[in-house]
């Protein structure tokens, strides 16, 4: 089963809603995916990234201002641990902002 997944609704009025599911172990190339999705997007639709079962990003629109946010996200979103690839979260190390692993104790200061 892949770690990450990208899943999309698409809203069509008087019709149904088109979901669309995509796994990859590359958040990368699910990022440019949703980049994609959201530049196709006339209907509104809502695009979830998850990292196994936890929701990473949830936007949801149409057009240009979907795009905007998913590369918002994409931008800021925190670095993979070079130790065992989890996503670090922001601390602090002796009062210096830092990057912290949950998954393995992996620390380093941010730059």
């Amino acid at each position: 089963m892949a770690r990450f997944g990208l899943e999309a609704h698409t809203v069509y009025p008087g019709r149904g809603v088109l979901v669309t599911r995509l796994g990859s172990d590359d958040v990368e190339e699910l990022v440019e995916t949703a980049r994609i999705w959201a530049l196709r997007a006339t209907d509104h639709t809502k695009i979830w990234l998850y990292d196994r079962s936890v929701e990473l990003l949830a936007v949801e629109g149409a057009g240009s201002a979907l795009v905007e946010t998913v590369d918002r996200w994409a931008n800021d979103r925190p670095p993979l641990c070079p130790e065992c690839g989890e996503l670090l979260h922001a601390a602090a190390l002796a009062g210096e902002p830092a990057w912290y692993c949950h998954g393995c104790n992996y620390r380093a200061h941010a730059a």
